[in-house]
């Protein structure tokens, strides 16, 4: 299911996992959302707002060192090895093929899976980027879409979602996405047998994210 609201609106879901990309216009004046909402602010709404056993949060920039101490301190930082851009030499060069994963966990919350320490001795995830996975989005959108493709410019892939799904969750669990945008993260959860509940403010977005999910289903 795909809620049209601010997810501040709603309860949470009783999900395993709460699973969630931060939108490009946080912190923007986009789509008609005029609202002056800081990243920090939203971290902290998402940490507040959920009540899933686990809370994982896709980071931004690693100049996400610069405000840590301005959000809710995570149980772990997971990195996002993102393979398509290959470490150069030096650590900064290195950082910027990093993706930070802010992760929020009950004491008792079970981990099903592992992760590798990186050359730096982070846990670490390897996965190819959404590059191809929005060209696939786009086409199969094309093919059927009922409402104008939205024109979002930050589609969340499904392959990083792929690797930490099953690391938390297992089939028939509920993932939650409280901004969802096209649903990235809902289809990767829905390919690997788990239900899904999304919310997204903007609408062209939601729709978009209901018919990807439906067109899942008769691949």
């Amino acid at each position: 299911m795909i809620a049209t609201a601010d997810f501040r609106t709603l309860p949470c879901p009783e999900a395993t996992l709460v699973l969630v990309d931060p939108p490009y216009n946080i912190g923007k004046k986009y789509d008609g959302n005029t609202e002056d909402y800081p990243y920090e602010r939203w971290v902290q709404d998402i940490v507040a707002w959920s009540t899933a056993p686990w809370t994982l949060i896709l980071g931004p920039h690693p100049t996400m060192y610069d405000w840590l101490s301005k959000v809710p301190r995570p149980t772990r930082i997971i990195y996002w090895h993102r393979t398509f851009t290959l470490p150069r030499k030096g650590l900064r060069s290195w950082t910027d093929s990093m993706t930070p994963i802010l992760v929020y966990a009950r004491d008792d919350a079970p981990w099903h899976g592992e992760t590798r320490a990186s050359r730096y001795q982070h846990d670490c995830i390897d996965s190819h980027s959404s590059m191809a996975d929005s060209g696939r989005l786009r086409r199969l959108l094309r093919e059927g879409l009922r409402h104008e493709w939205p024109k979002h410019p930050a589609i969340t892939g499904t392959q990083i979602p792929k690797k930490i799904i099953p690391l938390i969750t297992a089939p028939g669990d509920l993932v939650a996405d409280p901004m969802c945008g096209v649903g990235s993260i809902l289809v990767a959860a829905q390919r690997l047998g788990r239900q899904t509940w999304g919310c997204e403010i903007v609408p062209g977005y939601a729709d978009a994210a209901e018919e990807w999910l439906e067109a899942e289903l008769t691949l």
